[in-house]
């Protein structure tokens, strides 16, 4: 990776012999890098520390970030710190990922033009709310499985903005009310 400074996209899945520093040369080597899509890491790869090197110029130019497996809470938060300019998240595979991490998103990804949290189990109508708000650049949101509070659910769909040309809800009680 050192000797390929100008790759805007980087696929790690199922790297079985992945470690933190291979991801810490990936952060320092990519200036470019747009997209990274990851998933299926080894449980001893630390992305925590690996991530520190986010002030690094790879994820001030980070637009896309796509995770295939689930990844711990607490992984996903510490790889996007400092995606100031993430345009696609998707968190389809992370059941766990929390209203604090999704919270930071919507202060933080304000780019954002596409998100899918599908299954993200945890998440609240208040989580999806606050980036229906915060992120006004957004123009697809994907929803699926996501089981939203009763008196909330519509509430969340009615802040969406007038730019949103997608939404995707299915196999949840969102349509309850």
């Amino acid at each position: 990776v050192t000797r390929c400074p100008n790759l805007t996209s980087i696929e790690i899945v199922d790297c079985e012999k992945l470690t933190c520093k291979a991801i810490q040369s990936i952060y320092k080597s990519c200036g470019s890098l747009e997209s990274l899509r990851i998933g299926n890491i080894p449980d001893n790869v630390c992305i925590n520390r690996a991530a520190n090197c986010t002030n690094d110029i790879a994820c001030k130019s980070l637009t896309s970030l796509i995770f295939t497996e689930q990844m711990k809470d607490s992984n996903i938060k510490n790889m996007i710190i400092n995606c100031c300019n993430l345009i696609t998240l998707d968190l389809s595979h992370c059941v766990g990922v929390s209203d604090g991490t999704l919270g930071y998103i919507a202060s933080n990804c304000l780019k954002l033009e596409n998100i899918d949290i599908s299954a993200c189990y945890s998440a609240s109508s208040t989580a999806v709310t606050q980036i229906m708000l915060n992120c006004i650049h957004l123009k697809s949101i994907k929803l699926l499985g996501i089981l939203l509070a009763r008196d909330n659910s519509w509430s969340a769909v009615s802040h969406l903005n007038s730019i949103v040309t997608g939404l995707t809800i299915g196999y949840t009680n969102f349509f309850t009310n």
